[in-house]
């Protein structure tokens, strides 16, 4: 087997179960959910600890999110171009934006540390966040969802059978990246996430194959 294909294999396979398990990691540590600007802070600085490593993790899943889409995309290419690259496209958007969101997020968590001046952030953040974060936060969603839809529809809808990665593999990242937080999500992950680590070398081999020429196994 070619050790660049099994790389990229393995590199998928890490990530398709790295970016679900960060982001259970953020659900389970995050505090709960505040009714106010004050009151959020507040639940930031008496659980500074977990909220911390709950933004972080958060922060972290985007870029095994963005591999992992890469990675299904590059799958999917040959026999659905157009979804491959369009959901790629659209889920590097959405983790790109999700990062920005927890940049946020840690920029908060000093706030929240800081309770002598917490009156002061309090009016800072009820005075609305800038458009160019709101923007960048509202694509990290819609890119995320857009881009998974795509990616899960060029997976099914294509039958990529022993040649690709199984048909299973676009609804794999689907749960991975939505629904691990579930029993149902993680059960069915834990089946789904073999299929990048079975599927033959040759599709991940594929662009090299175009411009050197066919590859010998190894």
């Amino acid at each position: 087997m070619n050790p660049t294909a099994q790389f990229r294999r393995l590199a998928l396979a890490a990530s398709l179960i790295l970016a679900p398990a960060l982001s259970v990691l953020w659900v389970v540590l995050q505090p709960p959910a505040p009714t106010s600007t004050a009151e959020g802070l507040g639940n930031l600085s008496a659980n500074l600890a977990n909220s911390t490593l709950a933004a972080f993790a958060f922060t972290l899943s985007q870029l095994p999110f963005i591999l992992a889409a890469l990675g299904v995309s590059h799958v999917i290419s040959r026999r659905a171009p157009v979804l491959a690259a369009l959901g790629a496209g659209f889920a590097v958007l959405g983790g790109f934006g999700h990062a920005v969101l927890g940049g946020a997020q840690l920029v908060q968590l000093g706030m929240a540390a800081d309770t002598s001046h917490r009156a002061v952030y309090v009016g800072l953040l009820d005075g609305g966040m800038p458009w160019p974060l709101n923007a960048l936060m509202l694509g990290g969603t819609l890119g995320t969802v857009l881009g998974i839809i795509l990616m899960a529809a060029g997976s099914c809808v294509r039958r990529l059978g022993r040649d690709g990665c199984p048909t299973h593999c676009g609804l794999s990242f689907w749960l991975n990246s939505q629904v691990a937080t579930s029993p149902l999500g993680r059960a069915l992950h834990q089946g789904c996430c073999t299929s990048p680590r079975s599927s033959p070398w040759q599709p991940w081999f594929g662009a090299l194959q175009q411009v050197c020429g066919p590859a010998s196994r190894v």
